[in-house]
């Protein structure tokens, strides 16, 4: 135990590279997975964070000047009708003098850097990142972290960053695989498996779900809809259309794009055992992340590489006859004529996923039958329905002449999605179809509105409710039984298009 956390890695650190905003930018390596930066700022806010939070920062390396050892201070500053605190660096040099400099930055500068990342509550995470990363960015082999007692020059050829060490600093020291997955091999279990764009990770924190970016901590949530089954460091720096998956503070800026990416890590991820627990826990509701990210990006073949062991992985949790849920009348046909074992899978981006990956849907069992279909067609009417059917029609073809030209179909609901839909027309069809459902004929009032009028009308103008034609041809056929009914005489429609306006009468003077 010391007074100091000591980050130290081989290669000197110019001092310019403290202070000039951007200078330390690495967008020319964007495409390097080894570098954790590439914004440039880190080194400048981290300070800031640091000294709002009691804890005393040093940089000790080597440039073009020679040696120096910086501190960081922050001394008081009157203003206008108040008093700031402004953040000075203080250079030591090997003669044992030293020079001020000020900075740009108060302490009430970068307020979110001395703020946990999401619901983790470490509020020195950042400041320990910046340091901690750029040294494994500069020296992945043999940068090193260690507590000291006393500030000390480091030997040429090196930097050495001083942190006072505080309970925060030791606690997340002490649980490296929550934070940064490439610290401590002893206390950070390897990855479960290696994607091109990530790894997979035992789940570190029974109770929140914990997101990385080339293995530092970018996102962390206790809420049910980000429950994961594992933790996930996306190791690529830019997503879909070349969009950063980092915003400046350091956490991910767009969750679209993480999911994107976990979705590919897990349409190519191939252990069957894995995948078989993973399925279980999206389809039981504990696993949402997962499930969110499979609704992201298309299903083609190119991304399904592991669709085997999906398919695999749903026979081994499931059954070799189990099948996905499509509706009640399906599932129980397919249960008892087939043997088949419906499951539900109620999150649309997981069941999409697994019927590409070869898992089938109960309806596909059936022959003859639609996938997702929620209605069947009813060909053994009573004799009661067959004559109310028959009268209704009568009227429709009296009515509407153009009607006996469409075909007729009674149909039952399967799925209480299907129940209020008490009719339906299809008119995309070379015979417009007429559907009525069969509780209508219990009732002359609904049988003949939903059929003689309403689907009669949508097969007559061959568009759906919405549209003005429709609802003219409603208003029409009103019209046409009014003027009947009393005896006046049918004349041709005036049009807006035939009326005139009348002329502007310009008054003289």
């Amino acid at each position: 135990m010391g007074k100091y956390l000591r980050i130290k890695n081989r290669g000197e650190c110019p001092r310019l590279y403290l202070t000039l905003l951007g200078a330390t930018t690495k967008g020319d390596r964007m495409d390097d997975p080894s570098q954790g930066g590439w914004f440039g700022s880190g080194t400048k806010f981290a300070p800031v964070a640091a000294l709002n939070l009691g804890i005393s920062v040093a940089v000790a390396s080597r440039d073009e000047g020679g040696r120096y050892f910086i501190q960081y201070l922050a001394e008081k500053r009157k203003l206008p009708g108040k008093t700031i605190k402004q953040i000075v660096l203080r250079t030591t040099l090997p003669d044992r003098s030293f020079v001020t400099r000020d900075t740009p930055f108060t302490l009430d500068a970068c307020k979110n850097w001395k703020e946990p990342i999401g619901d983790d509550g470490m509020k020195a995470f950042r400041v320990l990142r910046e340091y901690l990363r750029n040294a494994v960015d500069a020296d992945p082999q043999g940068y090193a972290i260690e507590e000291c007692d006393e500030l000390q020059w480091p030997p040429e050829g090196w930097t050495y960053v001083y942190l006072s060490v505080s309970a925060e600093i030791r606690a997340m020291l002490a649980a490296p695989a929550r934070y940064f997955k490439y610290v401590a091999p002893e206390r950070n279990p390897p990855p479960l498996a290696y994607f091109k764009n990530g790894a997979a990770y035992a789940r570190s924190d029974p109770e929140r779900t914990r997101l990385f970016s080339l293995g530092t901590l970018a996102f962390c949530s206790a809420h049910p809809r980000y429950r994961a089954r594992y933790d996930y460091s996306v190791d690529v720096k830019t997503g879909t259309q070349g969009r950063p998956l980092l915003a400046e503070e350091r956490t991910f800026s767009d969750m679209s794009l993480v999911y994107c990416e976990v979705k590919k890590m897990l349409a190519a991820w191939k252990d069957v055992a894995a995948l078989t627990g993973l399925i279980t826990a999206m389809i039981d509701g504990d696993a949402s992340f997962e499930a969110e990210a499979m609704g992201y990006l298309d299903n083609t073949p190119k991304l399904l590489a592991a669709a085997p062991e999906w398919l695999a992985a749903w026979r081994r949790a499931y059954g070799d006859d189990a099948v996905i849920s499509s509706n009640p009348y399906a599932d129980e046909l397919a249960r008892y004529s087939f043997r088949k074992t419906s499951v539900t899978v109620l999150q649309q981006g997981v069941r999409s996923f697994l019927k590409a990956c070869g898992v089938p849907e109960a309806a596909e069992c059936i022959p003859g039958m639609v996938v997702g279909q929620e209605y069947r067609p009813v060909a053994d009417l009573e004799d009661w329905e067959r004559e109310r059917l028959a009268i209704a029609c009568a009227i429709m073809h009296e009515e509407f002449p153009e009607s006996k030209g469409f075909a007729l179909c009674v149909y039952e609901p399967m799925t209480e999605r299907m129940k209020p839909t008490l009719g339906f027309a299809r008119y995309d069809t070379a015979q417009p179809i007429l559907f009525v459902q069969r509780a209508c004929i219990r009732s002359w009032d609904t049988l003949i509105a939903t059929l003689v009028v309403h689907e009669c009308r949508h097969a007559r103008t061959k568009v759906d409710d919405t549209k003005r034609d429709f609802i003219d041809r409603a208003d029409r056929d009103l019209a046409d039984l009014l003027i009947e009914k009393h005896g006046l005489e049918h004349e041709p429609e005036v049009r807006p298009e035939d009326i005139s306006l009348p002329s502007v009468i310009v008054a003289k003077p």
